[in-house]
C-alpha cells in the first residue's frame, strides 16, 4: 500500500480509501497464502516424500536472499547500486539460486507428477546446494553484481532529502508529506489525524 499503490494510483485520496486499500491487499494475500498452503497440502498428500518446513525455508531464503543482498549493498557501501544495476543483480540471485538449488527440477517433476509422466534429474555439472543455502547464494550474487553500478547522483539527493523528511516525526507515507511532491494541494492540517481534506 505504501509503496506502490498511494505513490501511483491514489496520492491525492484520503486516509479512510488507504485504510480500506490496505484492507482489501490484505484479503487478497491471505487469500493467496491460503492458496499456496492449498498446492502444497496437495503435494504432500500425493507425494509423502515432500516436506513442508524445507519448501517454507526455502522459499523465504530464495526470497530474502536478493533482498539481504540490496540492504547489504546500501547499507556497507556510499555510492554503489542503482534501480537498474538492483533489478538485474536481483534477477540474477534469483536465477542463480534457481539453478544452484535445482528448482527448476523441482518444478518440473511437480508438474510431471502432476500430468503422470516421468521424473527429471540434473546433470550434475553445477554444485548443488541445500535450501539452508539459498539466502546466501542469493545475497552474494545479488552484491557481486550490483557493486558493478554506481549510484545516481540524483538518487543520492533524494535519499539526503528523504532521511531529513524522516527525522522530522511525520508518521506518514513519504509519497503524501507536502516535501515529496512540492506541496499538497487542497489538504489541510487535522488535529486528529494530522492531515484531512480541505
Amino acid at each position: 500500500t505504501n509503496d506502490w499503490y498511494i505513490p501511483y494510483f491514489a496520492r491525492r485520496r484520503d486516509e479512510a480509501h488507504h485504510v480500506a486499500a490496505a484492507r482489501v491487499f490484505t484479503a487478497i494475500f491471505a487469500l493467496l497464502m491460503i492458496a499456496i498452503a492449498g498446492i502444497f497440502a496437495w503435494a504432500s498428500i500425493r507425494d509423502p516424500s515432500v516436506r513442508i518446513i524445507p519448501v517454507v525455508l526455502g522459499i523465504a531464503g530464495f526470497i530474502l536472499g536478493p533482498m539481504l543482498g540490496v540492504f547489504l549493498l546500501g547499507m556497507l557501501t556510499r555510492q554503489r547500486g542503482s534501480d537498474r544495476g538492483n533489478l538485474i543483480a536481483i534477477s540474477a540471485g534469483l536465477v542463480s539460486t534457481i539453478v544452484l538449488g535445482d528448482l527448476h527440477i523441482d518444478a518440473a517433476n511437480l508438474i510431471s507428477s502432476a500430468l503422470g509422466g516421468g521424473r527429471f534429474s540434473s546433470f550434475g555439472i553445477l554444485p548443488s546446494v541445500s535450501f539452508t543455502w539459498y539466502a546466501v547464494v542469493g545475497a552474494v550474487v545479488v552484491m557481486g553484481i550490483g557493486v558493478f553500478f554506481p549510484t545516481p547522483p540524483a538518487t543520492l539527493e533524494q535519499a539526503e532529502r528523504r532521511a531529513a523528511q524522516a527525522a522530522g516525526g511525520d508518521d506518514r507515507p513519504v509519497a503524501m508529506r507536502d516535501d515529496a511532491r512540492g506541496g499538497a494541494a487542497g489538504l489541510t492540517p487535522s488535529p486528529v489525524l494530522g492531515r484531512g481534506r480541505g
